[in-house]
């Protein structure tokens, strides 16, 4: 690339400052409607946490979802030559069901986030009311705070915070669905005992399973792309990418066929969904170090570590019977959860320490075929940013 080239694309991708004035505009344009939620929506006095959908933590946890929704697929779509200039290239099914299962992660995991404050403010501050003044004022900072802070996650979305943030949506849903169940010692029958009721702490539950598959298979398709350009420049096989790909979509498809199918649906049906999402794990987990010649040996010793873990759970639950049901599968998921992201942090840092100088010449004919960042082609919808 020659320097007027480095200069061009320097000069259209988004610079921190572009970045910071688009989150503050959205953050100003959240206070405002917040504002108007809260003098539109509350009484004269009204309790801050608690029972019911119209107390003000429950309101602004609603109202922040939805705004964080409409506010990240908008950043996405108006800038996403920007932010994900390689996305454009793939199936536009493909690119709608990325953009839906981010929408909603997103959407859904601020719900989730201020639902439970809701539940820690009303233990700590029982009896609390608050009148129309105050109560908006609480909606529309919290408004504002949350599509600011979505905007700037938009605005740098990349492979190592979307792995941070599914794993995270995951955890929090789950305990979510946990602290509304209504049997109270669902913990000891098994993990998806949680998914078996029709109330709010079973939807949670299951839509939180599906999600998180769907979005995991966007997360392959992130990957992929960070591998792609990582094995053409250090002379590997690019199969290898769609090798992992496919395993780690199998994983987040039968991942979301667990949310499909409760234990209430199908037992049986439920159970092979869940052998088959842990199969593609372990699959994952030694494909992964064997295909990747050029991987750090460090990553290979963990995974083969992480596997001798999962065996001692099995082991633990099976066997001697010290670890219930739901013990296995929470540390397992957790297990699981924390190999996908070392898996991603790695392939990140083996990309970025890769010498431009010494790339093979296959990765620098796929740079100067790929769209530049920012770059806004003739059918392209994008908008310029001053």
């Amino acid at each position: 690339m020659t320097d007027v080239e480095q200069q061009h694309r320097a000069g259209l991708e988004p610079t921190g400052l572009r970045l910071e004035n688009v989150n503050l505009l959205m953050g100003g344009g959240a206070l405002v409607v917040g504002t108007l939620i809260g003098l539109l929506s509350l009484d004269e006095f009204t309790a801050f946490a608690g029972g019911g959908v119209r107390t003000v933590a429950d309101i602004a946890a609603l109202s922040s979802g939805v705004l964080v929704a409409l506010v990240f697929l908008g950043v996405l779509m108006v800038f996403r030559g920007r932010i994900l200039p390689w996305h454009r290239t793939m199936h536009p099914l493909r690119q709608a069901l990325n953009l839906v299962g981010l929408t909603l992660m997103m959407g859904s995991l601020t719900l989730f986030a201020m639902r439970a404050f809701g539940r820690v403010a009303a233990s700590a501050f029982i009896g609390l009311r608050l009148d129309q003044w105050s109560g908006t004022a609480f909606i529309a900072l919290s408004c504002a705070l949350c599509v600011y802070t979505a905007a700037g996650i938009a605005g740098r979305l990349n492979t190592e915070l979307l792995s941070g943030l599914v794993s995270v949506f995951l955890v929090l849903g789950a305990f979510m669905s946990a602290v509304n169940a209504s049997d109270q010692e669902w913990w000891r029958v098994h993990f998806s005992s949680l998914g078996m009721t029709g109330d709010f702490s079973g939807f949670a539950f299951n839509y939180t399973l599906v999600l998180t598959g769907l979005v995991i298979v966007t997360l392959a398709d992130f990957l992929t792309h960070d591998l792609r350009g990582w094995l053409l420049a250090t002379g590997q096989g690019v199969w290898k990418a769609y090798v992992l790909r496919a395993g780690l979509g199998i994983m987040g498809l039968m991942l979301a066929g667990v949310g499909l199918i409760p234990v209430t649906l199908s037992h049986r049906g439920h159970l092979w969904v869940t052998y088959a999402t842990v199969l593609a794990f372990i699959m994952l987990a030694v494909a992964a170090p064997l295909i990747l010649r050029r991987i750090p040996w460090g990553f290979r010793v963990v995974s083969f570590a992480i596997l001798g873990f999962m065996w001692l759970l099995w082991y633990l639950h099976r066997d001697i019977r010290y670890l219930n049901t739901t013990g296995f599968e929470m540390i397992a998921v957790a297990t699981v959860l924390g190999w996908m992201v070392l898996f991603i942090r790695t392939v990140v840092a083996a990309g970025r320490d890769v010498d431009p100088a010494e790339a093979a010449p296959a990765a620098r004919e796929l740079e100067a075929t790929e769209p530049v960042a920012g770059e806004i082609l003739p059918d392209d919808g994008d908008w310029e940013l001053a």
